[in-house]
């Protein structure tokens, strides 16, 4: 047996000798980068193109036997040498393998070293072994992924797609144009949802001028003009002295010099020259910054400013606006080597002469390595790459961090985002890497249901549809309240731009972050757990009972909506700030409702284990479990007295021990959800509303849901009777 795979061993490496000897006299001219035995032997036998992929099994003495691909043996001293010399095949061979080799002297060859190379082999995607490579060095082998640039020679045969590191050369902003073009041209979901062709979207009130680099410029549009601009969504992360004012707006009239403006936006500029499009929309700079009339008109016209541009320049590798976005970025990780590749004849026969003979050039990178990967074929298996794309590392974005950046980035048609690894763009059909690296997706911001963005299409309120864009606007709540806000006043600010674009389906009625028709769904907001593990603060701006009060993420039970309501709205008001911006700041506000008010105690989480249960003294009672950062079930039912857990709002409320449960919602075969509240007092009892007489106030502290498929036949045993509950 072991005589037959010696046979079978000799006439592959034969053939394979055989096949590189023909091919040297059709060789293209040698690069300078790789030694001649390298160039005629194993890059003629393009590592295994003529379909003898690597294979390995297992001989009966137990060693590892490998066939096919290339093989040949060189001299240890000779291939130092050329390493050193500056070939890059064997300088690649010597640094993945010469440290494992030295650290297992008893596989150092004497005085030869045998090295094979070959395809891999893909069993559900034959196509996809010109990208795998298997290396052996004695008796070390290890795999690689080759790819290339889209565009490259080679690409036609390699399928994965390196990402473009150089994000601000002219190559990449050519290839950017290309993407751009291919959404306007053939994206139908893109198009279905653009409210106005191209070149004929109503202008802001102010843009840059940049079609002068030397001579920026404000320019003040008439009502009615139209044309093309790009807007930029950035970081500030600092102040920015050179903001537009009432003093300097007269000059920047005439002329902005480029030297007093941060590297973010002269990179926007950049940018926005090298598109061919001359006119950019900045925050700073398009708007007045100390002219509160000027803030709260531009503020009110932000939804049309994002959605009307052609494209949004999104700086996400910017953590401040001095930082700039067009550096060069490094690959994770760098590619081991990169190598020539010999295009072969597309039948795979040896018929291809010197003269249309093409190289191209191809980047190594360890299998086991995160890897920027993706295949151009429709078919592509992921079962066969899991171990590589599960590795996938995610491009990061600052501005994925920021709430204000939410509403910019779901309100644009397109953005070309500048991630700190690479250039993506992003559509309403899909959000690709510019030059056709492999993307998941997994951690993209979701889009915005396409029906609100056709204002002509008619929603039914209660229908399916309908249902899914209150789910997607609580999961938008969800991930808003996440991000980080430098200005706690502009908690309803910086969303409010969403908000006007759901209100003809959700609203009209926006109160305080909440919709007057899904109200008592609304209210079941809980703090995310991550978030209480930190000191919470209140936003007193707000009133209690609006996720807006809380300064952190907030999230809703997933089964809203398939249940009965418990409680009835009497009346609901909001104060703004500023009457118009319907969307923004309030000032305070009041809910009344007509339910239960449960009366309970609290103590603390050693009672779960314990099962110890409080009594009133007159009557048995609700009592509440703070457990910190995890929810529980029912607890103990015993003589009707029952443990469960809520989740408090802020710190200042672990203390409280004088505390209601107002109950909401029935799910169906799960509980009871609702919230807890306290008696306002101190400072938030001069936020009561007038008129509420002699009626007590309340404000909310928790989120309460009482995992117990019984707990409503509790709840009308104690024969609670409903009534009107103030809540500030």
């Amino acid at each position: 047996m072991a005589h037959m795979h010696s046979q079978a061993y000799s006439r592959s490496t034969s053939r394979a000798r055989s096949r590189a000897t023909r091919l040297t006299t059709l060789l293209p001219h040698k690069p300078w980068s790789v030694c001649t035995t390298a160039w005629e032997g194993v890059f003629a036998a393009q590592f295994g193109i003529f379909r003898n992929p690597v294979a390995w099994h297992l001989h009966q003495r137990g060693s590892v036997c490998w066939t096919g691909g290339y093989q040949y043996t060189v001299p240890v001293v000779a291939w130092l040498n050329c390493a050193r010399s500056g070939c890059a095949w064997c300088g690649f061979l010597a640094k993945e393998f010469l440290g494992d080799v030295e650290r297992n002297s008893h596989q150092w060859p004497t005085p030869n070293v045998h090295i094979r190379v070959g395809c891999g082999k893909w069993h559900s995607n034959p196509e996809l072994e010109w990208s795998k490579t298997i290396l052996v060095l004695n008796d070390l082998h290890k795999e690689y992924i080759m790819f290339t640039f889209k565009g490259d020679p080679a690409s036609q045969w390699i399928k994965g797609r390196i990402l473009i590191p150089h994000v601000g050369a002219p190559y990449a902003m050519s290839m950017a144009k290309a993407c751009i073009e291919e959404c306007v041209r053939t994206h139908t979901e893109c198009q279905a949802i653009t409210p106005y062709p191209v070149g004929t979207a109503p202008l802001p009130t102010r843009l840059i001028d940049c079609s002068n680099p030397d001579c920026l410029r404000i320019v003040e549009t008439k009502p009615g003009m139209r044309g093309s601009y790009v807007a930029l969504s950035y970081v500030w992360g600092e102040a920015q002295p050179h903001r537009t004012t009432k003093a300097n707006i007269a000059n920047y009239k005439m002329r902005i010099p480029s030297t007093i403006l941060p590297q973010t936006i002269r990179d926007a500029v950049w940018v926005t020259r090298a598109l061919r499009i001359g006119l950019l929309w900045i925050d700073s700079i398009c708007i007045i910054q100390d002219s509160e009339k000027d803030i709260h008109y531009e503020l009110g016209r932000m939804r049309d400013v994002y959605r009307h541009a052609f494209l949004t320049i999104d700086a996400g590798s910017a953590a401040r606006v001095s930082d700039g976005f067009l550096q060069v970025r490094r690959l994770n990780p760098e590619p081991s080597a990169c190598l020539p590749f010999i295009l072969p004849s597309h039948d795979h026969r040896v018929d291809q002469s010197a003269s249309n003979t093409r190289v191209g050039m191809t980047y190594w990178v360890r299998s086991d390595d995160p890897l920027k990967f993706v295949p151009e074929d429709d078919d592509w298996d992921y079962g066969t790459t899991s171990d590589i794309l599960s590795n996938y590392e995610t491009p990061t974005s600052h501005t994925v961090k920021r709430a204000w950046c939410l509403q910019e980035r779901l309100l644009s048609t397109r953005s070309l985002v500048f991630t700190s690894q690479t250039l993506q763009l992003r559509c309403h059909t899909h959000t690709q890497n510019v030059g056709g690296a492999y993307h998941d997706g997994l951690n993209d911001v979701p889009r915005l249901p396409e029906a609100i963005l056709r204002p002509t299409r008619h929603i039914l309120r209660g229908s399916g549809e309908w249902k899914e864009i209150c789910h997607r606007w609580r999961n938008i709540v969800g991930d808003y309240t996440q991000r980080s806000l430098s200005n706690p006043s502009d908690k309803l600010v910086a969303l409010s731009a969403l908000a006007e674009l759901f209100a003809p389906t959700l609203g009209p009625d926006y109160l305080a972050g909440l919709w007057r028709d899904t109200l008592l769904y609304d209210l079941l907001w809980m703090p995310r757990l991550t978030s209480v593990a930190r000191p919470i603060q209140r936003y007193t701006q707000a009133p209690s009972w609006s996720w807006a009060s809380f300064d952190g993420g907030v999230e809703f039970p997933n089964r809203l909506g398939s249940g009965r309501v418990l409680a009835k709205v009497i009346k609901c008001t909001v104060k703004l700030q500023n009457k118009n911006l319907p969307f923004g700041q309030v000032a305070g506000g009041s809910l009344v409702l007509n339910s239960r008010l449960i009366p309970c105690k609290r103590h603390g989480s050693d009672s779960i284990d314990s099962r110890r249960v409080l009594d009133s003294g007159q009557q048995s009672v609700y009592q509440a479990v703070e457990i910190g950062l995890q929810t529980s079930r029912l607890s103990s039912t015993e003589n009707d007295r029952l443990i469960f857990p809520f989740r408090t709002d802020y710190d200042e409320d672990g203390a409280l021990r004088e505390i209601w449960f107002v109950p909401l919602l029935e799910i169906t075969g799960e509980g009871v959800a609702g919230l807890v509240v306290t008696r306002a007092a101190g400072r938030d009892s001069r936020l009561c509303s007038k008129g509420s007489g002699r009626r007590e106030v309340y404000r909310r502290v928790g989120f309460w849901y009482f995992w117990a498929p019984h707990a409503m036949n509790v709840i009308r045993h104690r024969q609670y009777p409903a009534e009107a509950i103030e809540l500030i």
